[in-house]
């Protein structure tokens, strides 16, 4: 039987992940320039100020060899790192002057790669003023500092997950307006030999969402959010299957895959959360209580229970079952 749990939040929206080694959440409190920690098992709550004013923290990330916390401060354009155990703060300037022309220069959308604990970042759309949208690898070992131009000058993407294919490191995003290559891409990225590759979407105006690679299939699920779907690519047949999504204009953005493949997603336009079978086809949505719900990133525990933040709450959702 599945089950809601629902916490009062600090702050509505903020990025979350969760760290399986200790079972808890965190989370960016953008408005209030802070750093959460969440453990839903004892609901205590734990929150670290940034020393940096108004920095508007953005993406958040866990490196799961050190338990160091990471997150991107969007308004003053670092990378900023926690220390849980000893409270201590770490920044680091990014080298915003290699990205000149790209509108504000913000930057926020961030993954780790695990194998490294190299940083990746990308500026944020939707201004690029003609210049190639960049992304920045980030050492934090020997503060070195690796830039990328992706695109033409006109096509942008938003999010970027880090996933290892066949040992080597790669990087997934949805990406449109690739003028004489697709309208919408899912592109993978290989730093390793800047090699750049992207499959056209069945769906001209599909809209950008957040791309997860799944090892258990070598495929990549990724999100519609104008197109109404969710899709995965299949990267060993360059097929592409898509499930409509049966709520109209529920803006399926942010998705996750569980250990078992099942792939989660959020409707924030809809307050509701959904999941999709693969193998059976089936998607199954659950309706949440509060109009202003406006679930965002969903994250998995390793117990495949499903956590939700709630922008218009602000709360934290808890699916089981």
């Amino acid at each position: 039987m599945v089950s809601l749990t629902q916490w009062d939040w600090p702050e509505p929206g903020g990025h979350t992940v969760f760290d399986p080694n200790t079972g808890n959440l965190w989370y960016t409190e953008n408005a209030n320039n802070r750093i959460a920690r969440f453990n839903p098992t004892t609901n205590e709550l734990t929150e670290w100020t940034i020393p940096i004013p108004n920095s508007a923290p953005c993406r958040i990330d866990i490196n799961l060899d050190t338990g160091m916390v990471f997150f991107t401060m969007h308004d003053v354009k670092r990378l900023g790192m926690i220390n849980p155990d000893t409270n201590g703060f770490i920044q680091w300037f990014l080298p915003t002057n290699t990205l000149t022309g790209l509108g504000e220069n913000r930057l926020c959308a961030m993954d780790i790669d695990q194998s490294t604990g190299e940083v990746y970042i990308t500026n944020s759309p939707p201004n690029t003023n003609g210049q190639p949208q960049k992304i920045l690898k980030v050492n934090t070992n020997t503060n070195q500092a690796t830039v990328w131009s992706l695109g033409n000058g006109v096509s942008t993407f938003n999010e970027i997950s880090v996933a290892e294919v066949g040992g080597t490191t790669v990087l997934y995003f949805t990406e449109d307006n690739t003028f004489g290559q697709c309208g919408n891409c899912i592109t993978q990225f290989t730093p390793s030999t800047n090699e750049i590759k992207r499959w056209a979407t069945p769906q001209p105006n599909a809209g950008r969402g957040f791309a997860e690679y799944d090892p258990n299939t070598n495929s990549v699920y990724y999100g519609q959010s104008s197109g109404n779907r969710i899709a995965k690519l299949d990267i060993s047949s360059n097929q592409i299957t898509q499930w409509l999504i049966p709520t109209l204009g529920s803006n399926p953005y942010w998705i996750k895959v569980d250990s078992a493949g099942t792939v989660y997603f959020s409707e924030s336009n809809q307050n509701k959360i959904g999941r999709l079978d693969p193998n059976s086809n089936l998607i199954t949505e659950w309706s949440l209580p509060n109009a202003d719900s406006k679930p965002g990133v969903p994250i998995v525990d390793n117990s495949d229970d499903v956590y939700f933040t709630q922008g218009g709450g602000p709360r934290i959702g808890k699916i089981s079952g």
